[in-house]
């Protein structure tokens, strides 16, 4: 079972399939009538080959342990990023004009992520930066992309309130990753928040992201942009996310991060679906 739950993790399905459902939620968010397939299949296919393009770069810092757990799916990596790369490719061809343009955009700071702006340095080692580019690259793939892909009127202003919304919840649910990474950070002094602050002040940092991402959504449901569906599912999620965040530490289990921090984010669309359902019976 653990081999099986493994290999969903690190061939990045996992991770891309969540990647998918937040950006399904901003469809219904955004009241868009059509969830394309080209964008579907661009953020599935594109999530995984930019994760398993970042593993298979740096499969030599991971940990001994972490390797031990990665197993032989290394190996299969180099196909993943064939493969995921071509229909990722082909799906952009289909997208929007305006979607094309940030999906380059977003595109293109995913693989600064990994790729060497010199020979000592990535933009992911810059002190500080790593957390706040995966913020935006996240709410760039899962809020702006969809809102210029789906057809029928945009709120722009309610963009713009999402994505700043959805930036701070990846923000939070990113910083226990880099307290499960900071032993390799410090190896490779790359310079991050529960480094530089440690974790009880991490800790805090995320809660109030949470925090203000509720009061966000909380603000934009009263005024009658979002339904109190979609409200509820991003309002469960994110108390979720503060329980599991309070729970955090250096000793919690792969899983505990890979599969059910990750899997936060299957929840906003998930419920939002459900509540919808019940609602239509």
């Amino acid at each position: 079972m653990d081999r099986c739950v493994h290999t969903l993790i690190y061939s990045h399905f996992w991770v891309a399939a969540a990647a998918t459902a937040l950006g399904w939620q901003t469809f219904v968010l955004l009241g868009r009538t059509e969830v394309t397939n080209a964008l579907t299949l661009y953020l599935f296919s594109g999530t995984i080959m930019a994760y398993s393009l970042q593993r298979w770069i740096g499969i030599s810092v991971l940990s001994t342990e972490r390797q031990k757990i990665v197993g032989s799916v290394y190996k299969a990596w180099p196909w993943l990023i064939v493969f995921s790369g071509l229909t990722a490719f082909w799906a952009f061809l289909d997208l929007r004009p305006s979607t094309k343009l940030f999906g380059i955009l977003a595109g293109s700071l995913s693989l600064l992520y990994v790729l060497p702006i010199n020979s000592h340095q990535r933009i992911r080692d810059i002190p500080r930066l790593k957390i706040f580019l995966i913020s935006i690259v996240w709410a760039l793939a899962t809020v702006i992309l969809p809102a210029t892909e789906g057809s029928g009127p945009l709120n722009y202003s309610l963009v713009i309130i999402l994505f700043c919304s959805r930036a701070l919840f990846i923000f939070a649910i990113t910083l226990p990753f880099d307290l499960r990474d900071q032993d390799t950070d410090i190896r490779h002094q790359t310079l991050t928040l529960p480094i530089l602050l440690g974790w009880p002040k991490c800790r805090r940092i995320g809660l109030i992201a949470l925090s203000s991402s509720l009061v966000i959504d909380s603000t934009i449901a009263m005024t009658g942009w979002i339904d109190w569906t979609s409200w509820m599912g991003n309002i469960i999620t994110i108390v979720l996310a503060m329980w599991m965040l309070v729970r955090t530490d250096e000793h919690k289990s792969e899983l505990f991060f890979s599969l059910w921090i990750d899997g936060l984010m299957f929840l906003p669309w998930l419920t939002t679906y459900i509540l919808n359902a019940m609602t239509a019976v």
